[in-house]
């Protein structure tokens, strides 16, 4: 999974010029759809994804929840510029 993300290309510019995340957050929800987590793909402006999944169901009454938080994205670094 590692390695099939690393080969995306999800660079942000900071410039919305990118590929953006979309193709990284597709790809997450259909390795977590094939063993049965829900998946919600969600842009909040065009090209900038985010994946919320939910394991177990979705009542907001429990209290033991786990959230995982990650990046997408990744931002380049010019070899000039270090």
């Amino acid at each position: 999974m590692c390695r099939d993300l690393i080969r995306i290309d999800t660079s942000n510019y900071g410039d919305a010029e990118g590929p953006g995340e979309r193709k990284a957050a597709e790809h997450v929800a259909t390795l977590l759809d094939e063993v049965g987590i829900t998946c919600e793909v969600i842009e909040s402006e065009p090209g900038r994804t985010s994946l919320v999944a939910r394991w177990g169901g979705a009542d907001p009454s429990r209290t033991d929840a786990l959230l995982l938080h990650g990046h997408l994205d990744v931002v380049p670094a010019a070899a000039e510029d270090w």
